[in-house]
C-alpha cells in the first residue's frame, strides 16, 4: 500500500474467482482471467473507489509491491507464471514466463492507463518480487528471490547471477522506467482509409516510431519530434477494421535508442 501528496491510496495484491473492489455503496466487479490475478486498486484517502486494473490470463499473477514515481505514474512489481496479459483494458501486452515464476516490473498512468511491462527471469520454479521503491531520477529499485542462473538485464545485455543456495535474494537497480517515462502520451484517431498518431515527449528526445497492426499491415512510419516534443505520424490507404496502434521506439537526437517495445498502446478504428 501506498499514498502520494495527492491524496491517492494504492493498493496491490492478488484475487481469486470474482469480488468487488469499490468499497463503498457503488460496484465494480473484477473476474479473475487465471487462478490468481494481479490486482492494483486506486482509491482516494476517503476510501472511494477511483479506479482498478488487474494481470491476469491462463497463467497465474501477483502484484506483490507497488508505489508511485515522480510524475505520479504507478509502478507495480510482482511475478506470474505461464501466458499473462498485462493489458486488461486495451491492445493485449502477453508474456509468457521462461521458466515457473518471472518476476515483472509494470507502469500504469495516474489514470490508470497501461504503459509498459518489462518481465526477466530464469528457467527455475521460483524467482519473484516482493519490493519496488521509484528515485527521484527515475531509477526503479526492486528485491526478491531466486534460483538457478538468471539475466538480469531485461534488454539486450546479459548480467547473469547464480543463486549459491537454494533461494537468494537479488536487488536490481534499473534505469529504463526513467527512459520510458520521457515518452509522454500517444493519441491515435482513425478515418477514411487513414489514421493519425500523435506523440509527446520530452523536447530534448529526438524520433519516435509508430506501428500499427490490424485488418492490414502492420505498418510502420518515424517521425522526428519538434523542439516542445511533438511528432505526428499520418499512414493512408489501411484497409478498414480495428487496428493497434504503439510507439515501438524512442530514439535521442543522436539516434540512440532510449526505450524499445509496445509502448502506449492504443485501439483505433478505421472506416
Amino acid at each position: 500500500m501506498s499514498i502520494d501528496g495527492n491524496d491517492r491510496l494504492l493498493i496491490d495484491g492478488f484475487f481469486e474467482e470474482s469480488m468487488d473492489v469499490d468499497p463503498g455503496p457503488g460496484e465494480h466487479w473484477l473476474t479473475a482471467r487465471g487462478e490468481i490475478d494481479g490486482l492494483l486498486l486506486m482509491l482516494n484517502t476517503d476510501g472511494e473507489y477511483l479506479w482498478s486494473r488487474q494481470i491476469g490470463g491462463p497463467g497465474r499473477a501477483v502484484v506483490a509491491a507497488a508505489t508511485f514515481d515522480r510524475d505520479g505514474h504507478v509502478i507495480a512489481a510482482g511475478h506470474f507464471k505461464d501466458e499473462v496479459d498485462f493489458n486488461d483494458a486495451g491492445p493485449p501486452d502477453i508474456h509468457v514466463s521462461r521458466g515457473g515464476y518471472d518476476p515483472f516490473l509494470s507502469r500504469f498512468s495516474p489514470d490508470g492507463e497501461y504503459e509498459w511491462t518489462i518481465p526477466w527471469g530464469g528457467p527455475e520454479e521460483e524467482d519473484s518480487t516482493n519490493f519496488v521503491v521509484a528515485h527521484e531520477n527515475g531509477d526503479v529499485t526492486v528485491s526478491g528471490l531466486f534460483q538457478g542462473t538468471v539475466d538480469f538485464d531485461p534488454g539486450e545485455g546479459v548480467q547473469e547471477l547464480t543463486a549459491v543456495g537454494a533461494r537468494d535474494m537479488y536487488l536490481l537497480r534499473l534505469g529504463c522506467a526513467d527512459e520510458c517515462a520521457q515518452l509522454r502520451k500517444h493519441r491515435a484517431k482513425g478515418g477514411a482509409g487513414q489514421l493519425k498518431s500523435k506523440v509527446v515527449a520530452d523536447a530534448a528526445l529526438g524520433r519516435v516510431t509508430v506501428e500499427c497492426t490490424g485488418a492490414s499491415g502492420p505498418h510502420r512510419r518515424r517521425a522526428d519530434l519538434d523542439a516542445a516534443g511533438r511528432g505526428k505520424v499520418r499512414l493512408r490507404r489501411l484497409a478498414p477494421g480495428e487496428y493497434e496502434c504503439a510507439v515501438t521506439k524512442l530514439e535521442d537526437a543522436a539516434g540512440a535508442s532510449l526505450c524499445e517495445g509496445a509502448l502506449l498502446p492504443r485501439r483505433v478504428t478505421v472506416e
